[in-house]
């Protein structure tokens, strides 16, 4: 329940990249058989790229590889029910690990590919009280 009256508030760009920057783990939103698909994970942000392990799950590589996806990144105070929420949509480029020596052993861990993304469109919201 969001608090009462409650404002939805447009994120300045500066302050959506300091949230993809200061977070690590996110939501994956993509298409997998012409349904929605959204995916708990583990990101870097690196310069203006994002890199993230893909499931080893056929459906869902193939699904990716050259698709437009979005990565979200959030939260809600539990106590306030104050947080937001920001979006880095762009098309996810396949790469096999064995390609890539510099990604962050915490996203490559338990995965055979990665995704670059590198954001065309990056947007934010900021929830709090209207008080």
């Amino acid at each position: 329940m969001l608090p009462e009256p409650y404002v939805l508030e447009h994120l300045p760009l500066e302050a959506c990249l300091y949230y993809i920057a200061s977070n690590a783990n996110g939501r994956l939103s993509l298409n997998v058989d012409a349904l929605p698909l959204i995916l708990p994970t583990p990101y870097s942000y690196r310069g203006d790229k994002l890199e993230l392990p893909v499931p080893e799950q056929d459906r869902i590589r193939h699904s990716i590889d050259g698709s437009v996806v979005a990565l979200e990144t959030g939260g809600i105070d539990p106590n306030t029910l104050e947080g937001y929420s920001v979006q880095a949509i762009g098309v996810a480029k396949l790469i096999s690990r064995s390609k890539i020596k510099d990604l962050s052993e915490r996203v490559t861990r338990n995965c055979f590919d990665c995704v670059e993304i590198y954001p065309t469109i990056i947007r934010g919201t900021l929830i709090h009280s209207g008080r």
